[in-house]
């Protein structure tokens, strides 16, 4: 066991994708960089520095290049960690945060798989802002997502897409595209919850009801006509597909997990030979598998 001393009290720890680095944030307005792959990480340990209040959350690209770390000073510093890392590649001015709730403060920072967007949002904040960093004047220029309580904001691998959800209402944006706010697509039907999901090959998007449903979303679709996944009794919190594609799990206040095959052509075309004909939408939804049951209460190892 290694103990590596953190320069105050340590609000949030991270570990880059490719494994080689540690960061952590704390009340001293720092945050210390270490590098895993040399034999006394903290001998060469780097304090990074600018922030003038706590540094609430570190986190790292997908491609473990870049380093973010937010602050309640207002600002997200972006550190290159393939250049001299003593000053920040980019600072990120958030501007003075207008909270419907002043006595919460949490700072959520989430970075696309491709380094390129970075969304930031305050917990009781109407306004999630979106910032691409390709972008010369990204300091102060952001794309603001309106919706009162965005508690959701999770990019797809591909980083092409970016779902958002707001006072239960989830909202899919194409980055892609030059024009983003005309090209969203509003998902209806069901009031999410805690947890959206996207497949690892882009695919899919899970996300979690308060009605105890999990609707599935085929992104290859132009209808995006959902499948529902009914079983779980009470509000699903979490979702998650395995890296491999095969499976989707999905938790529930009803104590239990549930494990869905995600062959959906096998799946549907079983169904399709059973009943002698194509299926419609609403029939795919109806007749999706049973799920296998892991949670704690009626579970079994699949």
């Amino acid at each position: 066991m290694r103990i590596l001393p953190g320069s105050g009290s340590i609000t949030s720890v991270a570990i880059s994708p490719d494994n080689r680095w540690l960061a952590a944030g704390n009340v001293n307005n720092v945050a210390r960089l270490w590098d895993l792959t040399v034999k006394d990480p903290e001998a060469s340990a780097n304090t990074l520095l600018g922030h003038s209040k706590t540094v609430w959350t570190v986190t790292f690209s997908g491609d473990s290049r870049w380093l973010f770390t937010a602050s309640s000073d207002d600002t997200v510093r972006v550190w290159d960690l393939q250049a001299n890392i003593s000053d920040p590649f980019r600072v990120l001015h958030l501007g003075e945060a207008k909270l419907r709730r002043p006595f919460v403060y949490r700072l959520e920072v989430t970075v696309s798989p491709n380094g390129r967007w970075v969304a930031t949002g305050m917990f009781g904040e109407e306004v999630l802002k979106l910032w691409d960093l390709s972008s010369p004047d990204s300091s102060k220029t952001y794309r603001a997502i309106e919706g009162r309580d965005n508690n959701i904001a999770v990019f797809s691998p591909d980083s092409h897409w970016l779902l958002t959800a707001a006072n239960g209402t989830a909202t899919l944006w194409n980055l892609s595209a030059q024009a983003t706010e005309a090209t969203k697509r509003t998902l209806h039907g069901q009031f999410v919850c805690d947890s959206a999901a996207f497949s690892p090959d882009a695919r899919w998007l899970a996300t979690a009801g308060l009605d105890g449903t999990t609707r599935l979303w085929d992104l290859h679709s132009s209808t995006l006509t959902p499948v529902v996944l009914r079983g779980h009794t009470s509000s699903v919190r979490a979702v998650q597909f395995t890296a491999d594609d095969r499976w989707l799990v999905t938790a529930s206040d009803d104590t239990t997990a549930r494990l869905w095959d995600m062959d959906l052509d096998r799946l549907l075309g079983q169904v399709r030979s059973q009943a002698g004909r194509d299926l419609t939408p609403e029939e795919k939804g109806t007749y999706y598998l049973e799920p296998r049951s892991i949670g704690n209460v009626s579970g079994h190892s699949p």
